[in-house]
């Protein structure tokens, strides 16, 4: 069998679905949640170096990531390095917007894994899961409804969600 010509049409099944969202999402609003980008982290510790990533995460995951202002890397820079980054618009900038125009561009550059998915949010979801008052960061910035989509998308309890939870017991 020839599985170049099996992974071609996987690649372009692949391909053609993250078109649709793209398309999808900019045909209804171009700054909806929903909405894909490709962000570039980078940011400069000073003598021990520095880090950067590009990545492709919906506009409320971007939004998130500015709320959360933070991020502990470890020891990525060299044993002792202790390295804690910050999230803001000077370290996350936005390459690409997810529009009709860039579609093609977007769906081309994930397929192709030039650029992948967020690999911060698992571990802020994690802080998230272990400290429920941590989600109240969302809260205030994001606000409760775009939270309650975040909850959702990422998997964490709000504070409200334990509340209801408690009263139905």
């Amino acid at each position: 069998m020839n599985t170049s010509h099996a992974h071609g049409a996987a690649s372009r099944a692949g391909h053609a679905a993250v078109r649709a969202q793209v398309v999808d999402v900019a045909d209804t609003n171009t700054k909806s949640d929903e909405q894909i980008l490709i962000v570039r982290y980078s940011q400069n510790f000073g003598r021990m170096g520095g880090l950067e990533e590009t990545f492709a995460c919906t506009r409320l995951e971007y939004d998130a990531l500015l709320a959360w202002g933070r991020y502990y890397h470890g020891e990525v820079l060299g044993k002792h390095s202790d390295i804690t980054g910050t999230f803001d618009e000077s370290t996350l900038r936005v390459l690409v917007e997810g529009d009709e125009e860039n579609a093609d561009f977007i769906a081309r550059a994930i397929d192709l894994g030039l650029v992948g998915h967020c690999s911060y949010d698992e571990s802020i979801q994690d802080d998230v899961r272990c400290t429920p008052d941590y989600a109240e960061r969302f809260v205030t910035k994001l606000g409760p409804d775009r939270t309650a989509k975040l909850a959702a998308l990422w998997g964490f309890a709000t504070g409200d969600e334990e509340t209801d939870d408690v009263r139905d017991e």
